[in-house]
């Protein structure tokens, strides 16, 4: 066909980091979505070391979150901004240490998973650890508790709750359930 022919043009750092920068902001973005790019935002900083006008815009991007009330955008900003090493993290955190061999293995590609290996690692995984695909849909946490029967036999006195039980945790001891 036609389009496969053509190739497309080459876009400029410029505007894949800009083009990142309006998903951070977008209003409708969860923090999900935000704390995904900011890390795509940071691993750009190998990908485009060949191009030094773009790195500080990658800097104040990742340093914007630093003060964000979600906890997972300001912590990744910090540690972003220290592998980065942005100049408002290289000040307040001397004597961390040269951090350009993890900032390698962090922020570089991740490689393809090779499906034959991974399923393999997995058929391992399973023989080793029980396949918890087979295991029958009572044995989780809610199934392994029984229910109330008629004639009491599980502790409850018939219908009745058993919620003054749950006084015992804290102490209060179990008590007699109040006269109706």
């Amino acid at each position: 066909s036609p389009t496969e022919d053509k190739q497309s043009p080459p876009v400029a750092a410029s505007e894949v980091v800009e083009g990142l920068y309006e998903v951070l902001i977008m209003h409708n973005a969860t923090e999900r979505t935000k704390s995904l790019t900011l890390t795509a935002v940071a691993k750009l900083t190998l990908r485009f070391a060949s191009e030094p006008a773009v790195l500080p815009r990658i800097h104040e991007i990742v340093e914007q979150y630093a003060g964000s009330m979600a906890l997972e955008l300001q912590q990744r900003s910090i540690e972003y901004g220290l592998l980065l090493g942005a100049p408002q993290a290289s000040t307040t955190n001397a004597g961390v240490g040269d951090l350009s061999g993890l900032r390698n293995e962090t922020l570089t590609r991740m490689p393809v998973i090779d499906p034959a290996a991974f399923a393999a690692r997995r058929a391992a995984f399973d023989d080793e650890e029980g396949d918890y695909d087979d295991l029958p849909e009572t044995s989780g946490t809610i199934g392994t508790i029984a229910a109330p029967t008629s004639n009491g036999a599980n502790g409850g006195g018939g219908g009745e709750s058993n919620l003054l039980d749950l006084d015992d945790i804290f102490g209060g001891g179990g008590g007699a359930a109040p006269a109706a």
